[in-house]
């Protein structure tokens, strides 16, 4: 998407209405476009005006209280119902999952350089289960596939050997056989849940 403009897709991008792995493209196109980083500059200052035309309305009680519970839960805790489903556990226990992404303990180094771990009990029987980390800049070595692997992004973007990228919420599958490589798109960290069944072979 770099090679032409997101000017018309800006609207929709501003109301988080496109698609994970679009939206994500549009990002990165405002990084290098100064025309289109123009376009939503007046896109903002137009909605930020239209804004002051509308009469204020009290909310209802309830949000505050959602806003509330929100801002007290766990920077992750959006994630649960698909760590639940990744992990096979209750959301109380993916939430605690969760947590132990940000706890600096228990992190050790992965057998690919630069990548660090944190494996959770409890995985079924020829599985690993837990996160990775991959700093900026990191991409595994090509390997195979022994059995199914799912990877859940959690935090930053991966970006795999089609080109595709994969933004939070989003799940990379592989399948038994299947070789691929991926790595971080963008400045930030990536940290992923990952399923794994079986072992690879690096290539």
């Amino acid at each position: 998407m770099t090679a032409v403009h997101v000017v018309e897709l800006l609207p929709d991008w501003m109301n988080g209405a496109l698609a994970p792995h679009v939206s994500a493209e549009v990002l990165d196109h405002l990084d290098t476009c100064p025309e289109c980083n123009a376009a939503f500059a007046a896109y903002e200052e137009i909605l930020g005006a239209l804004a002051l035309t509308l009469a204020p309305v009290a909310p209802d009680p309830s949000v505050r209280a959602r806003i509330l519970d929100t801002a007290s839960s766990g920077r992750l805790h959006r994630f649960s119902g698909l760590v639940s489903a990744l992990f096979a556990c209750g959301d109380t226990e993916a939430r605690a999952a969760l947590d132990l992404i940000d706890d600096a303990e228990g992190w050790s180094p992965s057998p690919f350089p630069g990548i660090t771990q944190k494996l959770i009990e409890g995985a079924p029987p020829n599985h690993l289960m837990g996160f990775i980390r991959l700093p900026a800049g990191v991409f595994l070595p090509w390997h195979e596939h022994l059995g199914a692997e799912r990877t859940l992004v959690l935090q930053g973007r991966l970006l795999d050997n089609d080109g595709r990228v994969w933004a939070p919420g989003e799940e990379m599958p592989g399948t038994k056989g299947s070789r691929h490589t991926f790595g971080t798109h963008g400045p930030v960290a990536c940290v992923c849940g990952v399923l794994l069944e079986g072992g690879y072979l690096v290539l």
